[in-house]
């Protein structure tokens, strides 16, 4: 494909609850598994928000890209995965694109401090093309991206994720999808958000922290600068595991 398509992942750390004069009660995050200690006063705390859009062109004939996201969770530096929800959720990644909107994903309060990772559990993508309804491979369904996300007391920080779906999305010899995401991924401090009473989630300014694109090869390792070439020769594997038999992963 040669259509460039982005699909947006917005991160937000708030200290207020409120948010455009509605207050949503956010979720509790988990340690490990494990509800997460609350430190005595408010100003330990910070609000994360997480959005996902599609603002792609046209895919052809591609109709629908469904993703859906299991939970999402974040690496604190030094210390352990923080689980932010665990709820799955499907989004129509080119219904958002047509509506020009990104859609909050998840809620909840993280205690500041520096998140070197954020992991996407995706547990499904469903491509419907002129054929019909398609379930796309993917190498791994854990997307773990490394980044610098800080959070402050008082401050918004948010982790911007633009899927670039012309290069994410591979077709076997015999017409199977692989999607092997491939990310630009934009972390910000000091940012403005505003998440809408119709779940829209708004981003505005701040400093950029990480700026760096991030792809999938086909053994499902994620890292800077890489991803599998537009004509590597891909097939799936009786086992269900995506095997690349030409054509190296870009780094």
């Amino acid at each position: 494909m040669k259509t460039r398509t982005p699909i947006l992942f917005i991160l937000s750390a708030f200290l207020m609850a409120l948010l455009l004069g509605c207050t949503q009660e956010p979720s509790t995050p988990t340690l490990a598994g494990k509800p997460t200690v609350t430190p005595a006063g408010s100003e330990a705390l910070g609000r994360a928000v997480f959005a996902i859009a599609d603002e792609a062109a046209d895919l052809g004939a591609v109709s629908k890209i469904k993703l859906t996201v299991d939970s999402i969770r974040v690496h604190a530096q030094g210390r352990d995965w923080i689980t932010l929800t665990s709820t799955p959720q499907t989004f129509d990644l080119l219904e958002l694109k047509a509506k020009g909107v990104a859609q909050l994903l998840a809620d909840a309060q993280l205690p500041p401090g520096s998140y070197d990772q954020i992991e996407l559990n995706v547990s499904k993508i469903t491509v419907v093309d002129a054929q019909g309804e398609h379930e796309a491979k993917l190498p791994s369904n854990k997307l773990q991206l490394k980044g610098d996300l800080t959070v402050e007391a008082g401050a918004t920080s948010t982790a911007h994720f633009d899927f670039l779906a012309d290069q994410s999305i591979h077709k076997t010899g015999d017409g199977l999808y692989i999607f092997a995401p491939v990310i630009h991924l934009e972390t910000r401090t000091r940012a403005n958000a505003q998440v809408q009473a119709n779940k829209e989630v708004r981003i505005s300014g701040g400093s950029s922290k990480t700026d760096a694109q991030l792809g999938m090869d086909a053994e499902g390792n994620v890292d800077a600068g890489i991803r599998i070439v537009p004509d590597a020769v891909l097939n799936i594997s009786a086992s269900g595991k995506v095997m690349q038999t030409k054509g190296q992963a870009l780094t």
